[in-house]
């Protein structure tokens, strides 16, 4: 994962991929949009 490239926090946290979901988030706040976030992390298959 962009975060915890090695799935686990005690494989460290990639800080660059925190900075990208926080300027990300602050885009979208800017823009009038509300972040919706979810954990989530699969595809649901479509019916």
């Amino acid at each position: 994962s962009r975060i915890l490239p090695k799935g686990k926090v005690g494989g460290g946290i990639n800080q660059e991929g925190v900075k990208y979901y926080n300027n990300l988030i602050d885009e979208l706040l800017a823009n009038g949009m509300k972040p919706f976030v979810t954990i989530f992390h699969w595809d649901v298959p479509q019916a």
